[in-house]
């Protein structure tokens, strides 16, 4: 089977490479499953693949074990409910390949449109006070997430 979306990963995110001074930093293609990491020297995007649905994923290269999704994130820095970006995964297409296309196109505009957004949260010294705040941002907005048994 082709995997056209390796393709349209390497066309759609090439600007960061090439403006934004990112590089290829790990990538892991498994059957159903893939995964490919860019990094800045602020912080990284992971994009994982599962059946038919993108991920993007930011962390800070030395917090690997604290990573967010690049939708969650903007929702906390965006906090206006008409111009938070959703993530979509273009389920109502049948063919493969326009789904992949579409997500990935998707998930790069939106990383494009709000690069320095997400650069600060990352940049910033206070990083672990930004963490804090968004996990109180998030657990008070999504308290079902966090309800113990």
């Amino acid at each position: 089977m082709e995997q056209h979306f390796v393709k349209y990963i390497y066309e759609f995110f090439k600007r960061l490479i090439e403006i934004y001074g990112f590089h290829k930093r790990k990538e892991l293609n498994e059957g159903q499953s893939y995964m490919i990491e860019f990094s800045s020297s602020n912080f990284v995007i992971r994009i994982e693949k599962y059946f038919r649905e993108f991920y993007a994923l930011l962390y800070k290269e030395s917090k690997q074990d604290y990573q967010i999704n690049l939708f969650n994130l903007l929702e906390y820095l965006v906090q206006d409910d008409e111009k938070v970006p959703k993530s979509n995964y273009f389920r109502n297409e049948n063919e493969n390949d326009i789904c992949y296309k579409k997500q990935i196109d998707h998930i790069s505009s939106v990383l494009y449109k709000h690069y320095r957004l997400i650069d600060n949260f990352f940049n910033e010294n206070n990083y672990e006070l930004k963490v804090k705040e968004f996990e109180r941002y998030w657990k008070g907005k999504h308290p079902e997430f966090y309800n113990r048994v």
